[in-house]
């Protein structure tokens, strides 16, 4: 059973998230959960501390997992199937990571998935995209 340890996550997003620790936990040293990214959603000058935090907290782009590791900082998308969707966020957030946080580039973007659509995962390495499937040797 996997434990709710990245609550963040839907359960089948956890589930592929712990069997990718399982087998690569040696791979990242830390790694942050729910990392915001991107604009929040726009609030009048006079909106309350509460407003501001709510709407940057829904407003916002929310990464899976960045991590730091061997392969330098890893910004990750985690998703039973990288599919076209998967590949389209991880390029978001990675972008995005870089963007308001320019201190911390480069960084690679990374889908980490149970398996993943071929065509996918040869775009992905087009575009600087690693696609980890976990049901798969790699």
């Amino acid at each position: 059973m996997v434990m709710a340890k990245y609550p963040h996550m839907l359960y089948l997003d956890r589930m592929v998230w712990t069997q990718y620790l399982e087998r690569f936990a040696a791979e990242l040293n830390r790694v942050w959960y729910d990392v915001l990214v991107g604009s929040p959603i726009e609030t009048a000058a006079d909106a309350s501390a509460a407003d501001v935090r709510l709407a940057r907290g829904t407003g916002c782009k929310r990464i899976d997992v960045v991590g730091y590791g061997r392969r330098g900082l890893v910004c990750v998308e985690v998703k039973p199937y990288g599919n076209h969707a998967a590949l389209g966020q991880g390029l978001l957030y990675r972008d995005l990571l870089m963007r308001d946080y320019p201190e911390l580039s480069p960084v690679l973007g990374m889908i980490v998935c149970r398996t993943a659509d071929p065509d996918v995962v040869t775009l992905g390495s087009t575009f600087g995209l690693v696609v980890v499937e976990v049901e798969r040797s790699n």
